[in-house]
């Protein structure tokens, strides 16, 4: 065989005389610390975990004991029988029996007794025990009492059942209550153990034994009270920045509750292992959980940060059968809206809890079904909250005439159906459309030539739509006011070409927009009038320091080349003094509309001869409204007489500026009576 290392040959011999020495020791501190306590007193030590764990081989590793103590109990007080009364025993712990800063974890208590029916103790008597007559309570050094038997948990017995062991353990199944004596475990009453849990262990403990009634005595003979130390798990829990009060720290001895300040404390035996949850309603927790093993430090700091859970309440709203967009949706608890996409969903996220009651809405629609629907203290996703609305219905209406009479027979077509309607003997007609119809409304009658307006845009119909009116006439022209200035002359001639300017479409004759003039427009018979009619005033914040005895018109002029040239003649009212003509409108200078005055400068403009106005124009230029070249003039604007301010004069010259205004009058006047009739005569 192989030899022994010489070291390990002496290792033996070095162990027993080590352990020799540990005896010794051990012997010699029983004997000085022994008598020290008032009460009978255990001490057991259980070693921990190995630190660190597994083999050692050339190192060194720690492990630490916790001591569960016992005591047994000090003198009766008073002694004897306890017979009617009340009598107390103490256990007394002393400040060396544990590590300092350790707390109590675990409490148990085990009580000998007997309760002699009809004898004296220690019994038995044989007679009825009158069980219920006793009670047991525990109480610590720091004032907390927990009731072991309350009077009346226990049963009698017939004969008494003589002495019995009673251990009170948190971990039993159940109280005494409803049973006869016996030997076993139970928990306590009215309270428990664990109410003991983390108070200092040191001082005295005191059991208190009671008899209610005489002459079935309790003997009482022995107790042992078992505490086990602790160690700390503590921490706190906030939520948005706030302390969270009411967490229950789930699997945590005792499962503590976090206090107003948001924290909690949880005392653990040594060794102790386990899984801290947090739990409250509606919240989220980072860690979701702390996993302990074999503890036997506090522990600290252990904290943790809620989160509030979030819910969607979400729905569809239709018409009964398609999707409704800009359905608006309102929300009770906060005011919140949401307006449905495309689709008809809608979705809003709240807060856990959240109590709110969903109205929808619309301009458009109705008889929502259901008119709302309410959440409560939402705690899971709210799907399908869907609403259901009837769409509003709106009469589109209008009057068809021809100037003066109604027209009946006229086909109205509505362009978003096809949908025709026919005008009535009163000339009116009428259409219901579902809300936000846009349409385009258009007259047509096989004898008519031209309508004014030629159709009209109805855009998203939100509320009836009135006043939708049409007016027919023969030319084209845009006016049905050329049968003179009464109205009764149907071949009235305003330009005096010898036909009646109803029948031409390149001459117009209307009455200004307040009726007090009757003018009459020309323009070249290759092109044609459109649009034609007086207007009021169309700006007049900042119309010009000018008399407009005619008002106002506007006239397209049509037929021209792109580009081109063309003229219009205006004849005003027989007596009507004009020296100036006033456009309102762009100008290439200014694209904005304005006023600005429409004078002849070789090109364009407004030649004045008596009551007679030549106005020029070239097709996209200055005078032409929509400043392109297309063919067509648009003109908006009028003739006026300058405003001007005469200084006040003394009487011979008031008479001399007269007669000079009187000479002046009469030599224009025959100078322009005599170019005017150049021009009729070119």
């Amino acid at each position: 065989m192989e030899a022994l290392h010489p070291m390990k040959q002496q290792q033996p011999y070095q162990t027993i005389l080590y352990c020799s020495r540990l005896a010794l020791f051990v012997i010699f501190l029983l004997f000085l610390f022994g008598p020290l306590n008032a009460s009978a007193q255990t001490f057991t030590f259980a070693n921990g975990p190995l630190d660190p764990p597994g083999a050692i081989d050339g190192s060194t590793a720690t492990t630490t004991f916790l001591p569960v103590n016992q005591y047994s109990n000090g003198a009766q007080d008073p002694p004897g029988a306890i017979d009617g009364g009340t009598a107390t025993t103490t256990f007394s712990v002393q400040a060396d029996d544990f590590p300092a800063g350790y707390m109590v974890g675990n409490v148990k208590l085990q009580i000998t007794f007997a309760k002699v029916g009809g004898g004296t103790c220690p019994g038995p008597g044989g007679g009825d025990d009158w069980a219920e007559e006793i009670r047991f309570r525990l109480t610590s050094p720091s004032g907390v009492t927990v009731t072991l038997v309350r009077y009346g948990d226990y049963n009698w017995s017939n004969p008494d059942v003589g002495q019995v062991t009673v251990t009170f353990d948190d971990d039993a199944l159940r109280s005494v209550a409803g049973l006869k004596i016996k030997s076993g475990t139970f928990k306590p009453s009215n309270g428990a153990m664990a109410d003991f849990t983390g108070s200092n262990p040191e001082g005295q403990w005191t059991l208190s034994l009671s008899d209610r009634d005489q002459c079935d005595p309790l003997c009482f003979d022995s107790a042992i009270l078992t505490i086990t130390t602790a160690r700390t798990v503590r921490g706190t829990v906030t939520c948005d920045g706030a302390t969270l009060a009411g967490v229950a720290m789930t699997g945590l001895p005792g499962e503590p509750v976090t206090d107003a300040d948001g924290s909690y404390a949880a005392f653990v035996v040594y060794g102790w292992s386990g899984t801290a949850v947090p739990t409250f309603a509606g919240r989220t927790f980072s860690p979701v959980e702390r996993i302990y093993a074999d503890v036997i430090t506090d522990f600290n700091d252990q904290n943790y940060v809620a989160t509030i859970n979030t819910y969607t309440i979400s729905g569809t709203v239709t018409d009964g059968t398609n999707p409704l967009s800009g359905a608006t949706l309102t929300f009770s608890h906060n005011g919140h809206t949401e307006t449905t996409a495309a689709d008809g969903t809608y979705s809003y996220v709240v807060p856990y809890g959240t109590t709110t009651t969903v109205t929808p809405s619309h301009s458009g629609y109705h008889g929502w079904s259901p008119v709302n629907r309410t959440v409560n203290a939402i705690a899971a996703d709210a799907f399908n909250h869907d609403f259901q609305g009837t769409i509003n219905t709106y009469t589109i209406s209008g009057t068809v005439t021809d100037g003066t009479n109604p027209v009946e027979g006229v086909t109205i077509t509505f362009s978003h159906d096809n949908h025709t309607e026919t005008t009535a003997a009163d000339g009116s007609y009428s259409y219901v459309v579902p809300y936000g119809t846009t349409t385009m409304v258009t007259p047509s009658h096989g004898s008519v030539k031209e309508w004014t307006p030629a159709h009209r845009d109805i855009p998203a119909v939100e509320t009836d739509v009135s006043n939708q009116d049409f007016q027919c006439c023969d030319d084209g022209d845009g006016t049905d006011q050329e049968n003179g200035p009464d109205g009764t002359d149907p071949s009235y001639d305003g330009n005096g070409d010898g036909m009646g300017d109803g029948f031409q479409d390149n001459v117009s004759s209307f009455a200004s927009c307040d009726g007090q003039s009757y003018l009459t427009i020309s323009c070249p018979d290759v092109s044609w009038f459109e649009n034609v009619q007086a207007i009021g005033n169309p700006s007049p914040d900042d119309m010009p320091t000018v008399n407009f005895p005619c008002q106002f018109f506007e006239f397209e002029v049509l037929g021209l080349d792109n580009g081109g040239t063309t003229t219009v003649t205006v004849y005003l009212p027989e007596g009507t003094s004009c020296d100036t003509y006033w456009k309102y409108g762009p100008t290439p200078d200014d694209p904005q509309p304005h006023w600005y005055e429409f004078l002849y400068d070789g090109t364009t403009g407004a030649e004045i001869i008596g009551d007679v106005i030549i106005l020029h124009f070239v097709d996209g230029k200055r005078g032409d409204d929509d400043l392109s070249e297309n063919g067509i003039i648009v003109d908006q604007g009028g003739p006026g007489k300058r405003i001007m301010s005469i200084p006040a004069l003394c009487p011979r010259g008031m008479s001399i500026l007269i007669l000079l205004v009187m000479m002046a009058a009469a030599f224009v006047l025959r100078k322009k009576r005599t170019i005017a009739n150049q021009h009729i005569a070119d």
